[in-house]
């Protein structure tokens, strides 16, 4: 091996020798880098930096004894970590008890200026939390899929947190729930800001409603016959709503509008199995104005079920029934509720489709649903404010059915054949009595155009007397 094969090896080994060390280098840095993220300080050295925090403060209690005031979860700060992320400290009453520790899930939240509760339209959010440190009754959070902001001031409007299910807390499902997440209102505005290089965080209350209840539930309007059903396909329609009311204080003359967010699943099965979500699609922050809006069917017997966004739930009620839908009876006991009104969601096809002897649904489902800010009038006043709701998810089951043929359907369109059928006949009949009733047909249309002729002829004739009449006179004074 000559002398220049072996520099030209040398530099070879040494320039990759190099890129792997740089390589590694930076692989190192960014595994060091995020190991320091993930070992964040102890949530009671954090909260005791203040010199007024005082643990004696904050005492243990069953769900039972817990006072009036406090709620199973309670903010006490927030905090800016170094890397932008938004920390939440909370004090839990009841957690280490068997049975009754929280499972937070989430907060509701808003990072812009709030005057009075009144939100901006579509602001509220919800974020998934991350529990980073606990002890005793002291819990800290990470606010997930959040970056702080630059702002000179910043506001964190922490409105509700949601937890799960728990029995022990004498939660209830409703009868149309497939699961449900539990609010927990806060109603907090944090202002951060640096005063002589120095953190403030200030914190006021702000007022918010509070749902009394919250019942998600669908009616299936079953299509007409059309050319699908006879290649095994039927289209259907899920019309999704809510059925909510206020506390007692509140009584609702009108809606202007209001802000939703939930989840659109799509779920999938066959006779053989069982259903199972395929996709899913987050709605955040969606407006709701009054408006029309309608359901078109289709099929033989196709129509258009138009619906307003928002109902007093009597009136409601009368509009399903007036539609040919049947109620179910846990429905019905909501919407007899005092004060209940219904919001419309939106409407989602559900298919049915048939390969042999496998039949395959295909059907939305909405998850996750709760409502963030109500705007509406009662009496002579008008409010905007923030909403305390449940997630709710519904089930599967519809409260009320819209069969594609009901005894009305089948009237109208028994109407409707009597109707063609007898055109029908009378067409035949004059056709089979043609040889006879023609010649006598041929007569009258005959006469008749002959009185027409001599009607006209009539007319012509005095006008042409009177336009003549007047000339004849005055040639026969001049003679």
């Amino acid at each position: 091996m000559n002398n220049n094969i072996k520099k030209t090896l040398i530099c070879y080994i040494i320039l990759f020798a190099f890129i792997f060390a740089c390589f590694a280098g930076v692989l190192f840095s960014i595994n060091r880098v995020k190991a320091e993220e993930l070992e964040y300080t102890d949530v009671l050295a954090d909260l005791q930096k203040d010199k007024n925090f005082n643990t004696g403060n904050y005492p243990g209690y069953s769900f039972s004894t817990l006072p009036a005031n406090l709620h199973e979860v309670n903010i006490i700060q927030i905090a800016e970590g170094n890397n932008r992320e938004l920390f939440i400290y909370t004090y839990e009453p009841t957690r280490g008890n068997e049975n009754e520790t929280v499972e937070l899930l989430s907060v509701t939240m808003y990072d812009g200026y709030v005057e009075n509760g009144v939100f901006p339209n579509g602001s509220l959010r919800d974020y998934s939390l991350e529990l980073v440190s606990e002890s005793s009754v002291f819990c800290k959070y990470r606010v997930l899929n959040y970056s702080v902001s630059s702002e000179v001031i910043r506001y964190y409007n922490i409105h509700e947190f949601h937890r799960e299910f728990n029995a022990s807390f004498g939660d209830k499902l409703e009868s149309s729930d497939a699961a449900r997440k539990f609010a927990i209102a806060c109603g907090i505005q944090f202002a951060c800001s640096y005063i002589n290089d120095k953190l403030v965080i200030e914190a006021t209350s702000y007022s918010f409603l509070e749902l009394k209840s919250l019942y998600i539930d669908s009616f299936f309007i079953e299509s007409g016959f059309g050319y699908q059903w006879f290649f095994g396909r039927t289209e259907d329609h899920d019309l999704y709503f809510g059925v909510f009311t206020l506390e007692d204080e509140f009584k609702i003359d009108y809606i202007y509008d209001l802000d939703l967010e939930y989840t659109e699943e799509k779920l999938e099965w066959t006779n053989y199995t069982d259903p199972a979500v395929v996709s899913s699609n987050p709605i955040y922050e969606t407006s709701f104005h009054y408006e029309s809006r309608s359901v078109k069917t289709s099929g033989f017997l196709k129509k258009e079920y138009v619906w307003d966004s928002f109902y007093p739930a009597q009136d409601f009620k009368r509009d399903a029934i007036l539609k040919g839908i049947t109620l179910s009876e846990s429905l019905t006991e909501k919407l007899d509720e005092d004060g209940a009104w219904v919001f419309l969601i939106d409407s989602y096809v559900t298919t049915v489709s048939r390969l042999q002897l496998v039949w395959k649904y295909s059907k939305y489902r909405l998850a996750d649903v709760s409502m963030l800010r109500l705007h509406f009038q009662s009496g002579v006043n008008t409010y905007n404010l923030g909403v305390i709701s449940d997630k709710v998810t519904a089930d599967l089951i519809a409260g009320g059915v819209r069969d594609a043929i009901t005894k009305a359907d089948l009237q109208a369109l028994f109407d409707k054949l009597l109707m063609i059928l007898g055109l029908i006949g009378l067409v035949l009949i004059l056709v089979f009595l043609s040889p006879v009733i023609w010649p006598g047909i041929k007569a009258m249309f005959k006469w008749l155009w002959e009185f027409i002729v001599a009607v006209f002829s009539l007319i012509f004739d005095g006008i042409v007397f009177l336009v003549t009449w007047p000339i004849e006179l005055i040639k026969k004074l001049l003679k």
